[in-house]
């Protein structure tokens, strides 16, 4: 009987994480921004999906997102995003709403040589959008995502000040 006792106690449930999400910030091979995603208490990497934004900011103030977060390709734990950033150095910063919130900073230098040429995602500079015309479909899905994950974290950050505040009076 006690050593049933023993092996029901010492077995592990199967539990989420339910921890929040660290992202460590570099360049990958290609120049794109990949951002390694663990959980924060037991170092664990991501193998879930992650609804995440990017948004960046460049030494001389111009500032791009945000943009989705997409599996890296063979980085476990990784993600990247479908643009890429021009030549400079950037100020990177993660937030995910799922699995669990998170938050990564840091900064890239993005070399001439490593900036790729414009993509699907991307105008060129001869199809460029007129200034009366400012964003392309991809650019205005992209803010509605952004808004919707900030509308999220919004969301969860007052349920979980309300829960801890519910937990308090209890308490008390």
């Amino acid at each position: 009987m006690l050593a049933g006792a023993v092996v029901v106690g010492a077995a592990h449930p199967a539990y989420p994480h339910d921890d929040t999400i660290t992202f460590r910030i570099s360049l990958d091979r290609s120049g794109r921004v990949l951002a390694l995603g663990t959980y924060e208490n037991d170092k664990d990497p991501l193998d879930e999906t992650v609804i995440g934004t990017l948004t960046a900011q460049a030494s001389d103030g111009r500032t791009t997102g945000p943009w989705r977060l997409v599996p890296a390709p063979h980085v476990r734990g990784g993600f990247t995003t479908r643009q890429g950033l021009s030549e400079g150095r950037w100020r990177i910063t993660i937030r995910s709403a799922f699995p669990e919130l998170g938050y990564g900073v840091g900064s890239v230098t993005v070399p001439k040589a490593m900036t790729r040429p414009p993509t699907h995602d991307q105008p060129t500079k001869a199809s460029a959008p007129s200034p009366s015309h400012s964003h392309n479909a991809d650019d205005n899905d992209d803010m509605r995502v952004g808004q919707w994950i900030t509308g999220a974290m919004v969301a969860m950050v007052v349920c979980a000040l309300l829960a801890g505040r519910i937990r308090c009076h209890r308490r008390c």
